[in-house]
């Protein structure tokens, strides 16, 4: 298994319970998010100084994020045959699922500590994540079920 692939389909199946439209852009966005704070936290957590005129680098380095992600998900519409690939592989799933939580969760809890932010807010951001994530897993239970 390919936890990046899995984290795509997984990440796409829950955006797909709230957005139908741009399931495939937004689910692109949001990869692209976490790897950004992975980045971002090993640069800030590795002592290098960064400065004001820094902040083009970052802003390059989310685009070209995005573009990555674009020409491995979605180029030549290959997110279709992955999404099969993972709907139909059962095995574990729960385990799977909460592999990419955890993963989720600990990616933007580690991007706040090292930013300095106060717990407070950490457990605020984390727990709007986790009831989104919630609702759209309850919500795809309930489809399943009709």
């Amino acid at each position: 298994m390919n936890f990046y692939e899995f984290l795509f389909a997984r990440i796409h199946s829950s955006l797909y319970q709230t957005n139908k439209s741009i399931t495939e852009w937004s689910t692109i966005v949001s990869i692209s998010i976490l790897l950004f704070f992975n980045i971002f936290s090993i640069v800030l957590s590795s002592n290098i100084k960064i400065t004001p005129d820094d902040s083009d680098s970052f802003k390059f380095l989310i685009l070209a994020i995005i573009g990555l992600n674009y020409f491995y998900f979605l180029y030549k519409k290959r997110y279709i045959s992955l999404l099969e690939k993972y709907k139909e592989n059962k095995k574990n799933l729960f385990l799977k699922n909460l592999l990419v939580l955890a993963y989720i969760f600990i990616s933007t809890i580690s991007f706040f500590k090292i930013l300095g932010l106060n717990n407070k807010y950490t457990i605020v951001i984390v727990c709007v994540y986790g009831l989104i994530i919630l609702n759209a897993y309850l919500k795809s239970r309930k489809n399943q079920k009709v």
